[in-house]
Formats: C-alpha cells, sequence, structure tokens
C-alpha cells in the first residue's frame, strides 16, 4: 500500500518547493493511478494473504515503527527524484545513477555486514551464510535489472519528463505483479483487482496528457508574440 504514495509525495513535495507545476489534471491524474494501484495491492493481499511476520501479525511499537520506515522511505525515494532534476541539466542520466548507487550500495554491505557479525532483528550471523543457488540467482536479477537497469531508465526518463509524471509509472508495479503472480503461481485475479488496474491506466493516461498540455502552454509563453504594428512586407 506505500507505492501508491510514492506520486502523491512527489507531487506534493514539488509543488511545495516550487520545482514542480501542479495541474489540476495532473493531479487528478496522479490521484487516479495512485488510487488504481491501491485497489491492486488491497485485493491482491486478500487473495495471498499477508506474509508471516507482516504488518498484520505485528503490534505496538514494532508495527508503528515499520510503518515510519516505509513512510521515510516513499519520502526519500520523492526528494531523489526531485533532487536529480537540477543534475541531469549538466549531468548524464548514466553517470548521476552511477553516483546515486554508489553511496547506496556503501551504506548497504556496512548494513549487512553488523547483521551478519552480531545478528538482528531474529537473524543469527549463520542465516548470511546459507546461501544457495536460487538466491545468488534472486540477487543477480535485482542488482542487475531491477535496480541497475530499472534505475538508469527511471534516471533518464527524469530527465526529459517531471518526476511526479516518472513516479506515476510506479503504479504499474501492484498491477504487473498481480499479472505474474497469476501467470506463474496461480493466483486469481478478482474483479477488484482489473478495476483498480484499469483506473491505474487510466490515471497515468491523464497524468501525462497534463504534462504534455503544460508543456505546450510554456513554450507558448517562451515564445516572443508578434507586434500588432509590425508592417508585413509585401
Amino acid at each position: 500500500i506505500y507505492v501508491p504514495m510514492m506520486p502523491v509525495m512527489t507531487a506534493l513535495l514539488g509543488r511545495a518547493w516550487g520545482m514542480e507545476k501542479l495541474t489540476s489534471e495532473k493531479l487528478m491524474g496522479v490521484l487516479l493511478c495512485a488510487a488504481g494501484a491501491l485497489a491492486v495491492t488491497v485485493g491482491g493481499e486478500k487473495e495471498e494473504g499477508p506474509l508471516p511476520g507482516g504488518p498484520s501479525e505485528r503490534s505496538g511499537w514494532g508495527g508503528l515503527l515499520g510503518n515510519l520506515l516505509m513512510v521515510a522511505s516513499m519520502f526519500s525515494f520523492a526528494w531523489r527524484m526531485l533532487a536529480m532534476k537540477p543534475l541531469l541539466k549538466i549531468y548524464a542520466p548514466v553517470l548521476v545513477n552511477a553516483w546515486i548507487h554508489s553511496v547506496a550500495a556503501v551504506l548497504s554491505v556496512a548494513i549487512v555486514c553488523v547483521f551478519a557479525v552480531f545478528g538482528f532483528l531474529g537473524l543469527s550471523s549463520r542465516d548470511f551464510l546459507l546461501v544457495d543457488g536460487s538466491t545468488l540467482f534472486a540477487l543477480a536479477y535485482s542488482s542487475i535489472l531491477a535496480t541497475g537497469l530499472c534505475y538508469t531508465v527511471i534516471t533518464w526518463a527524469t530527465k526529459y519528463e517531471s518526476a511526479t509524471v516518472v513516479t506515476s509509472y510506479t503504479g504499474l508495479n501492484p498491477v504487473f505483479t498481480a499479472l505474474l503472480a497469476h501467470l506463474t503461481r496461480g493466483v486469481d485475479i478478482d474483479i477488484f483487482q482489473v478495476s483498480g488496474a484499469t483506473l491505474a491506466i487510466f490515471g497515468l493516461l491523464i497524468a501525462t496528457r497534463g504534462e504534455d498540455g503544460q508543456r505546450k502552454d510554456d513554450m507558448i509563453r517562451i515564445l516572443p508574440s508578434p507586434r500588432m504594428d509590425s508592417k508585413i512586407p509585401l
């Protein structure tokens, strides 16, 4: 349920910081896309049920801390998308993405080392040594495709489109997740999820259209208006 928050939070932060314009059409598209993604996510949770140890099985400070960390993660992603815009005017998207993930890689390795040595959240140091072929494949897929390729494309898209529109595409994550779960695991897709997917796609189209309309309006304002007293050569 946190993924649909990304475009909404990006739009609000961009508007508050004066980095992006937020038209009514773009706002409506973002909200529809977020609502559709939320519907797909909630429907999928009803089908498969909560994961063991998931939020529904936690209470008190543990559940509150987890929710706060997820909200902070969405805020960080929104801030990342907006902060990249000035850099992308100077540097290539691949270079900007490499800088960001180089810092993230160092921090991730440091955290894993702490977990592996001292153990944390019920995990012992032995758990980090039990790595099989499927785990290595998952790590390779996450590193090369899900992180390297996808975030490079996201950074490249942010160079040419607004951060709000780019993050609106994250609303398709639950849609494709539900589709892949149906194709690979036989998880049923109900009418609630189909309706949510349709709403997410429709909202994305509206947000994209609003961005195109805003870009055309900006170009019209930039172009010099013809003088009324100018003479037309014969």
